[in-house]
């Protein structure tokens, strides 16, 4: 009866140190997903700028090739006067 109480003790104890374990790899495993849930929403951070600035970039492309096309016209038609 001893040697189970014994057993069961060291069973307990093992236990216990095995669960203090696990709960301490859960924890780093919690502040690592959570260092990673801020990298990504900086990156979306980011991102979301970066489309606004494509976005821009875009907008004064579009302008500038109205602008030259208009300035191709405006020369044929210098060049049509000329001759």
């Amino acid at each position: 009866m001893e040697n189970e109480n014994i057993s069961e003790d060291r069973f307990k104890g093992e236990m216990t140190r095995i669960m203090g374990v696990v709960i301490q790899k859960l924890d780093g495993f919690e502040k690592r997903f959570d260092d990673l849930e801020k990298k990504v929403d900086k990156n979306s951070q980011k991102l979301d700028l970066l489309v606004g600035q494509f976005t821009d970039v875009t907008n004064t492309v579009i302008f500038n090739d109205k602008r030259l096309t208009k300035v191709e016209i405006d020369v044929v038609e210098l060049q049509s006067n000329v001759h």
